[in-house]
């Protein structure tokens, strides 16, 4: 008899060990899978953003042609009632900078250059009238939401997925 619960506690301690070997395998799957998705739907909204922002240095630069700098203005106005997420923007136009909302640490930026057509690019500023900077400011907080609710239904499947394959493994 001693012999036999040594026996058994043996297979125990190896049904044990070899469960815990799979939840820590399944789980680690999980874990991968959720965060490469979250770095890319970090990525896609990032590149969401450059978008926005490519509009602008386009209406940028055709504003510098037709030397309107409230073409620029009127388009960031635009972008700020179409897109919530874009706290600030401005533009300026030589030595003007118009401003739309406030600057804050909680806000992501993206800034862009657009030299007129005929600048040549130098090391050194470009004359007035020559040069337009774009400066948005996205709410980062609102950008987290977005990817964590792009992330639930892929939390809610892996988890599943990895509780039915736990229960498997431990069976």
């Amino acid at each position: 008899p001693p012999q036999g619960r040594t026996k058994m506690r043996i297979r125990t301690k190896h049904q044990l060990v070899t469960a815990a070997l799979m939840l820590s395998v399944v789980v680690s799957i999980a874990v991968m899978v959720i965060h490469t998705q979250r770095k890319v739907v970090r990525a896609q909204a990032m590149q969401r953003l450059d978008v926005l922002m490519e509009g602008a240095t386009g209406i940028g630069k055709e504003a510098l042609a037709a030397r309107d700098r409230l073409m620029a203005v009127s388009y960031l106005i635009f972008l700020r009632k179409e897109h919530p997420e874009l706290a600030f923007a401005s533009v300026t136009y030589g030595a003007h900078t118009s401003r739309l909302g406030a600057e804050s640490g909680a806000l992501f930026y993206l800034e862009r250059g657009v030299l007129s057509a005929g600048s040549a690019v130098r090391r050194e500023e470009p004359a007035a009238g020559q040069s337009l900077s774009l400066r948005l400011g996205f709410v980062r907080k609102a950008i987290d939401d977005e990817v964590r609710l792009a992330l639930a239904p892929l939390v809610r499947w892996t988890a599943g997925i990895a509780g039915v394959f736990m229960l498997l493994g431990l069976f």
